[in-house]
């Protein structure tokens, strides 16, 4: 970012600024979740985004070559381990003069949980065509688990045809399919 940018965003703000889509003003957060990111719908060029709660001894200052911006793994560790319960403020500022602000708070609590799902980034069928992927809370990327072809010594089973092997049942009911052992 020039030194002409950071100059023009530490001045005054000459006009109010868009509407920030993200975070929503309001927003809650819980401990340990995704990092916030700082978005509006037609950002371009550097920004000026300043954070603050009654929590912190001072503000926190990003010069943002280009939004969206997503806050700092550390930064937001930091917070979501000591600001709960309390309004964190932003500023949004673009090199326009343009500014808006909003608050997002932090819960006190960690959410908890993982996900898996049955994806396929194309419609080619095969064995290595799709997979089992999933997430945990938090986690900022999709792991992928597992695909077909690496399962040995099973079936194909369908609501028609339940089939069983190697201890392993399926069976399939009208709005769910189940798996025992």
């Amino acid at each position: 970012m020039s030194e002409g940018d950071k100059a023009t965003l530490d001045g005054a703000a000459a006009t109010t600024g868009p509407c920030i889509s993200e975070p929503a003003t309001g927003s809650v957060f819980p401990a340990a979740w995704t990092r916030p990111r700082f978005f509006y719908g037609d950002a371009t060029g550097a920004h000026k985004i300043t954070l603050s709660s009654a929590q912190t001894r001072h503000e926190l200052t990003i010069y943002a070559a280009s939004l969206p911006y997503v806050l700092p793994l550390d930064i937001w560790e930091g917070l979501s381990k000591s600001v709960y319960n309390q309004d964190i403020t932003y500023v949004v500022k673009a090199t326009s003069g343009a500014e808006a602000a909003g608050t997002f708070q932090i819960a006190p609590v960690a959410a908890g949980g993982s996900m898996v799902f049955w994806g396929s980034p194309g419609t080619v069928p095969g064995e290595t065509t799709n997979a089992l992927y999933g997430f945990g809370v938090g986690d900022e990327g999709v792991i992928e688990a597992i695909h077909p072809g690496e399962i040995k010594g099973t079936t194909a089973a369908s609501p028609a045809r339940p089939r069983s092997t190697c201890g392993i049942s399926v069976t399939w009911g009208p709005a769910r399919a189940t798996a025992r052992r």
